[in-house]
This record gives C-alpha cells, structure tokens and sequence, in this order.
C-alpha cells in the first residue's frame, strides 16, 4: 500500500447512495472512503483505510474513534456500497 497526499476534490454522490437509508454518519464516511480512493494505493486492508482515517488524511472526522470508523467502514462493506 502507498500513500499519496494531495488535495481533497469534490465527491458526487450517486441517487442509488442517497436512497440507501445511510445515516448521516455513515454518509459522510462514504465521501470520505470515496476521497481516500485518490490517497491509498495497491493492496488496501480495512486497517489501512481506518488508519489513514484516524490520521486525517482526507480531513478530521470529530468525534469518532477507530472502532467507531472501522465499524462503519465494514457496514459500507457488508452492505455494497465500499468495496476495497
């Protein structure tokens, strides 16, 4: 895995991803996995993007802990919607 730091873009979010019934919480991280996309290369594991996360790469997410993120990470997962 590399990692390459660089400015955050705009992220569009599909209509199917508004009608899944994410909470506010678990949308925003979607943006958020959806940017790391352009920072995490090669083989990524869940801890990486829950690393990178908790470091801030894509900006600060208050409030959540890296179980918090990490379990919201494998929600987006389970339910189609992230894929590694």
């Amino acid at each position: 895995m590399a990692i390459r730091h660089g400015r955050s873009r705009a992220v569009g979010v599909s209509p199917e991803i508004l009608a899944a019934g994410l909470s506010l919480a678990d949308l925003g991280l979607y943006v958020k996995l959806d940017q790391l996309r352009d920072v995490l290369e090669g083989d990524v594991t869940v801890d990486d993007v829950v690393q990178e996360l908790v470091d801030g790469g894509t900006g600060t997410i208050p409030g959540s802990t890296a179980e918090d993120l990490r379990a919201g990470v494998e929600r987006l997962i389970r339910r189609e919607l992230y894929t590694l």
